[in-house]
């Protein structure tokens, strides 16, 4: 039986800043071993050797019984694949069964239970658990674009530590959503929150979602049994991000061919850029599977919905807004843009996190306990009066 706690640290792994983010991931979230992967990064030059690198650790690792180091690989060679590619649900089941099978006798000693509770015509999958005793408060956590909510079970557990109540869930378009039930993503992230509120008869919770998830509960935090939102990445408009790293000249033709209704263009201009890059590849053919939309048009279109300024006056809660001093993928300026749009929350509160804290990457994963401590902290203190 393995525990689930975290690690910290960030480091320089791959000279590529997506590879280098999702080595450290696989090292500070899932059990990678640092020294191991360390020793194979110089193998990695695209997609096709990096999941043919870490397919052969996750064997060389199932062949020597390290099942925890082995999960960490399977989940890294699976993030990259497309939905296309029939290997990436043999290693989603494969991942799952291991998981439990690793983990599992650990989850239950811990009180930690799971239910898979009704949403439309299919299910959401939550796991739950609460403090020994009393409880300081009600937690809502649900991830993003591509995160499963096995990796935040140590987030889970360290807050249930603390003293929480704490409810983890899959959304549409999240782990086995869409793997299981294809059930895409929604604009309404209201009606999967509302699922579980209702389903546990839960009032006065703080929400908090993390990357994309940031956006999507601060979209659903209408739903006035919120009281706190906590958006775990800064994230205005999820299309603006997308493009942050595009040049400003393809932005606006992009924009223009958008609005125009131009598909055939807009198909044929993601299609040379996904040849050039495999990152961009990689990026809109999961936009694809985990919005069900069958182009880049499809996909980029649909994007542009994901964003607050359509919601802003509505968000009325106290919000904590989390940030990362060197997101390779959202840039630190858009904090403002995020900010300038909060206009009618009660309290809004901004942290960044830095190098220094070992959590200057996206989500802060280097200090994950760090982060934490300033959720829980912060639900503290607004729950206290006078301070």
């Amino acid at each position: 039986m393995e525990t689930l706690e975290f690690r910290t640290g960030t480091y320089p792994l791959h000279h590529d800043p997506n590879f280098n983010y999702q080595l450290n991931r696989a090292v500070m979230l899932s059990g990678g071993a640092l020294d191991e992967i360390r020793s194979v990064t110089n193998q990695i030059k695209d997609i096709p050797t990096w999941i043919e690198t870490l397919l052969s650790l996750a064997d060389k690792a199932k062949a020597e019984k390290r099942t925890p180091n082995a999960l960490a690989y399977i989940r890294a060679a699976e993030f990259f694949m497309n939905e296309s590619n029939a290997a990436k649900e043999t290693l989603y089941r494969e991942y799952k069964a291991l998981f439990y099978e690793v983990h599992g006798g650990f989850i239950a000693s811990q009180g930690i239970k799971r239910i898979d509770i009704g949403y439309e015509k299919g299910s959401l999958p939550v796991f739950y658990a609460a403090p020994e005793t009393g409880s300081l408060g009600t937690l809502v956590i649900h991830g993003g674009f591509d995160s499963y909510m096995e990796e935040f079970l140590p987030a889970l557990l360290y807050c249930k530590e603390l003293g929480f109540a704490v409810y983890l869930f899959e959304g549409p378009g999240q782990g086995e959503c869409i793997h299981k039930q294809k059930i895409p993503f929604t604009l309404d992230w209201h009606k999967p929150v509302g699922a579980v509120l209702n389903y546990f008869g839960l009032e006065d919770v703080t929400l908090i979602g993390i990357s994309l998830g940031s956006l999507l509960a601060l979209r659903a935090a209408w739903e006035k049994r919120i009281k706190r939102v906590v958006a775990w990445s800064i994230m205005e408009n999820f299309y603006d991000v997308l493009l942050s790293s595009r040049p400003k000249a393809l932005r606006v033709v992009l924009d223009s061919l958008i609005k125009a209704h131009a598909k055939g263009a807009v198909n044929s201009l993601a299609k040379a850029m996904m040849e050039k890059e495999p990152y961009a590849a990689w990026g809109i053919e999961q936009g694809k599977y985990v919005f069900g939309q069958p182009s880049a048009y499809d996909f980029l279109a649909e994007a542009k919905k994901y964003n607050l300024r359509s919601l802003s006056g509505q968000i009325t809660q106290d919000v904590l807004l989390l940030g990362a001093a060197e997101d390779h993928f959202i840039p630190l300026s858009m904090y403002k843009n995020e900010i300038d749009c909060l206009t009618k929350v009660k309290s809004l509160t901004f942290r960044l996190f830095t190098k220094e804290e070992s959590a200057e990457s996206h989500c802060n994963i280097g200090n994950m306990p760090l982060a934490l401590n300033t959720v829980c902290s912060w639900i503290t203190a607004m729950e206290t009066p006078g301070l």
